[in-house]
């Protein structure tokens, strides 16, 4: 799909696609992560063949948040915006992608990194992961998706103290929280992401991305509207075949087949 010379790369094996951050030594966010990243999702997205993803990266960290070094062009207010709202624009692409995402944690985690890795529908970590809310140790606040995205996981108050002081959990500390969902050994990372994966991609996919949609869309909603809105996706899904299908298997007693098609 997409490969050399970009900091994201997007290749499809059979039914998952893989978005591959790239790096010699260490990931950091670039001035063309967000494009790169972008286009990796766009390519997972379009490809019919792609029912699941995996998120993960190449370099002995998953991702240690922002590349600093241009930090006096983001003081300027014109590149600090640009910057910001480039690379918020990609996370929450990633994050609305329509088809379960799974994250394949190797290594550190951090600022930016972290949250990578909670715009994911599922993260899986390797043993020696760390995530950190890194920002204050640079003077800086939370961005990248963290106020909204780590109390969901975590808890307001859990959240808050995460972000305050930037300190870092180990993967067993992040799985007793709820911040990831699986801690395995580091060999084991990539086939028990893939594993998450596939058992996710032989789902019903246009009920997942309902699912996906009503849970961020139902953010501060009445239990009123957070009923219409359940009813305006379900709607859809009703008449999808993937409904026709797990309902006739239910009756026939068999595994169902799920296609991802809506209705003809």
């Amino acid at each position: 799909m997409l490969g050399a010379g970009r900091s994201v790369s997007a290749l499809a094996v059979g039914e998952i696609g893989w978005i591959v951050m790239h790096a010699e030594k260490v990931h950091v966010l670039t001035e063309s992560f967000p494009g790169d990243l972008e286009q990796a999702v766009a390519a997972v997205c379009d490809d019919a063949a792609v029912r699941a993803v995996v998120l993960t990266g190449t370099s002995r960290v998953f991702c240690a948040g922002a590349d600093i070094s241009p930090a006096q062009r983001l003081r300027g207010p014109a590149f600090g915006r640009w910057w910001l709202s480039a690379h918020h624009d990609a996370l929450e692409s990633l994050a609305e992608l329509p088809k379960p995402v799974v994250a394949a944690v190797n290594g550190a985690a951090a600022g930016a990194g972290f949250n990578l890795a909670l715009a994911c529908d599922v993260i899986v970590a390797a043993e020696p992961a760390t995530f950190a809310q890194a920002f204050i140790r640079i003077g800086l606040a939370t961005d990248m998706g963290s106020l909204h995205l780590l109390p969901r996981r975590v808890g307001f108050q859990r959240a808050r103290e995460l972000m305050y002081t930037g300190r870092a959990l180990d993967a067993g500390e992040a799985l007793a929280i709820g911040a990831v969902d699986e801690v395995v050994e580091p060999e084991r990372l990539v086939a028990a992401a893939l594993a998450r994966a596939e058992t996710l991609g032989a789902g019903p996919l246009q009920a997942f991305a309902a699912v996906k949609a009503g849970m961020e869309g139902s953010d501060n909603l009445s239990l009123r509207d957070s009923l219409a809105l359940e009813l305006d996706l379900q709607m859809d899904v009703l008449a999808s075949e993937d409904f026709a299908e797990g309902t006739a298997a239910f009756l026939e007693k068999r595994r169902p087949k799920y296609t991802g098609r809506p209705a003809r």
